[in-house]
């Protein structure tokens, strides 16, 4: 019997449901590490997802340990001569991986913010320069002892090594004047140098000439600067980057005179030692370069890391670029739609993306926007999950063709005008459509109802107070609709939005995230969960399993299980919210913004980690 037992729950276990990465396939890159021994090797950190890596350059890419993968990391660099890499991590901790970013240990978890890049000392690698602002750390045996130190009279946010004289350190920070020092003696003393620099200027990096170490290149917030003499005297960086905020800069492995700029204009190319600068393109989108790769072996060959828009690489010396994201999943999911067939629309931290769940992501423009689209609500029609309806401020659009066409639905010329922030579609009569306006007027109404498919619209707010705001609008099964406020509030109808009905005791007034409505009504908030079984009528905080979870978001499946999302994971309850647990197998990225229920499908967007998406049959 106990064999018979053991062989029924492995079977249970090798059939669970687990959560499946969807993509889309691009993030926030903010560093990009090269391994110059094996240059197919390369580490991007991410804003929200963690570090990734890449052992083919770039033509794939894999979560680099899940102890970093739902973390905002400043950095990743690998320590000289070594397999091991360093990851700033924030709220003030260190990680370290001996491996080549199999697996991650904290080291520090002390720094007073998160942490800046270190220096290396290229004569003795092991030796580890790290700012921590006031009170710095420093190691000279690779990371295993740390022993603190301070440079008189600021902050520092950078170091930079002598590449021949272990004891010249440079130091960049903040001081209300130039915000740079140099030591001779190892630290021991600082002097402060920058003639020619401006005052309260804050250096963010500073780069050391390997050929000639007289010569030092440094980013500030307001533009860059070159020194020759070993940081005594400095000018600005000529042609376009005068006073331009520069987010990385990278000197050329095998030319020193050639340097690379990431600014908001784009990625910038000086080769004669920063005097002019030219912008790259060639296929490299206007997002901003946080960190810049180069094959030393074949300088060729150049990653971009860009914020928002993922990983790029160039061949031919940044002519021409192409995305290299495929498996990079880290994108920022801001909110995320999908139906049982698995569909799925995502609106990210750059645009709007839909999959067809048969082949890959596209990004949608046309009609919603020349650049990034946005969306507040998207809808599909319970009876046919082709038909799609979406909306934003005082637009709305239809698709019949799952969202790879759309045409403007509802007449412009309408006062007052309809808004859209949520569309909640009458399943009894499909010409019949409510919306809801997240900002209206003070003396505006925010429920509109149309009764011809979405062309025309009239307020249908009485009862509700006119300049509510409303977060969410969503139907229960008796066809009653309900109204979140904003800043707090609930409103119910049972005429088809005829009249409303104050309803919502016990609601908090603020910090409401989003809605989810069956037998029961549930409301997400910063301070928790909370539940109606009187159709709204009044509300209970549920709290058995998860006390002290701030929840972004919930959902409810065609069983009636409810999901919410934490920044933490998803909990899952089974007896309507009552009790929770965990419900995160296979969810790499555990900061959860977003759910949406398609039924018989569950799909959560992560801050950092993409869609993911679970069958719930």
């Amino acid at each position: 019997m106990k064999k018979l037992a053991l062989l029924l729950l492995l079977a249970t276990s090798a059939t669970a449901a687990s959560w499946h990465p969807e993509g889309p396939y691009f993030g926030n890159v903010l560093s990009i590490a090269v391994d110059p021994a094996n240059p197919e090797r390369l580490w991007v950190s991410t804003h929200g997802g963690g570090v990734w890596r890449s052992v083919d350059g770039a033509k794939s890419w894999q979560l680099s340990g899940k102890a970093l993968a739902d973390r905002v990391v400043s950095f990743v660099v690998l320590q000289p001569k070594s397999n091991t890499l360093w990851a700033g991590v924030e709220n003030g901790a260190l990680a370290r991986s001996k491996d080549g970013g199999e697996t991650w240990t904290w080291v520090r978890d002390d720094l007073a913010q998160t942490p800046h890049v270190p220096a290396f000392d290229p004569s003795n690698p092991k030796a580890i320069w790290l700012p921590d602002v006031n009170l710095h750390k420093r190691s000279a045996d690779g990371g295993a002892k740390w022993t603190e130190f301070r440079v008189s009279g600021g902050d520092v946010y950078t170091f930079a090594v002598h590449p021949t004289d272990s004891k010249v350190i440079w130091a960049g920070g903040s001081n209300g004047r130039s915000g740079l020092w140099r030591t001779s003696d190892g630290g021991a003393s600082w002097k402060q140098l920058g003639t020619g620099l401006p005052e309260s200027n804050q250096p963010r990096r500073i780069i050391v000439d390997p050929t000639a170490p007289e010569t030092l290149y440094m980013t500030t917030r307001r533009g860059g600067y070159k020194s020759t003499d070993g940081g005594e005297t400095w000018t600005p960086f000529g042609g376009s980057l005068q006073q331009e905020e520069i987010e990385s800069l990278t000197m050329h492995p095998a030319s020193p005179q050639t340097l690379y700029a990431g600014t908001k204009k784009g990625l910038m190319r000086s080769t004669d030692g920063a005097q002019t600068w030219t912008r790259m393109g060639g296929g490299l989108p206007r997002y901003v370069v946080r960190g810049l790769a180069i094959n030393p072996a074949a300088p060729d060959t150049m990653w971009a890391g860009a914020a928002g828009a993922g990983v790029y690489k160039t061949t031919d010396g940044g002519k021409s670029w192409t995305e290299a994201n495929a498996g990079f999943a880290a994108s920022w999911i801001e909110n995320a739609w999908g139906n049982a067939g698995g569909m799925i629309f995502a609106q990210t931290s750059r645009g709007l993306f839909r999959t067809d769940g048969k082949g890959g992501w596209i990004e949608l423009l046309q009609p919603f926007s020349k650049d990034e689209a946005d969306l507040h609500t998207l809808v599909f029609d319970p009876r046919n999950p082709r038909s799609v309806l979406a909306g934003y401020a005082s637009s709305l659009w239809r698709s019949n063709d799952g969202g790879v066409t759309w045409a403007d639905v509802d007449t412009f010329f309408q006062e007052p005008r309809p808004a859209f922030a949520s569309i909640v579609p009458d399943l009894k009569n499909p010409k019949v459509i409510y919306s809801a306006d997240g900002n209206p007027s003070s003396d505006e109404p925010s429920i509109f109802k149309s009764t011809d498919g979405g062309v025309k619209w009239k307020a249908a707010n009485r009862g509700v107070p006119p300049g509510t705001g409303i977060l969410a609008m969503r139907g229960d099964a008796s066809g009653a609709l309900l109204a979140l406020g904003k800043e707090g509030g609930m409103w119910r109808s049972a005429d088809g939005a005829a009249s409303w009905t104050a309803v919502g005791g016990g609601l908090p007034a603020k910090d409401l995230k989003a809605m989810a409505v069956d037998q029961n009504v549930y409301v997400a908030a910063k301070d928790g969960l909370y539940r109606s079984e009187d159709g709204g009528a009044t509300f209970t905080k549920s709290s058995k399993g998860i006390e002290k979870k701030e929840v972004e978001a919930v959902a409810v499946d065609a069983k009636g299980n409810v999901y919410i999302g934490t920044l933490d994971g998803v909990q899952r309850s089974t007896d309507g919210g009552k009790t929770w647990a965990a419900f995160n197998d296979g969810l790499t990225n555990e900061d959860v913004r977003a759910l949406h229920s398609a039924g018989t499908r569950l799909y959560a967007g992560t801050a950092g980690g993409g869609v993911f998406s679970i069958s719930l049959e």
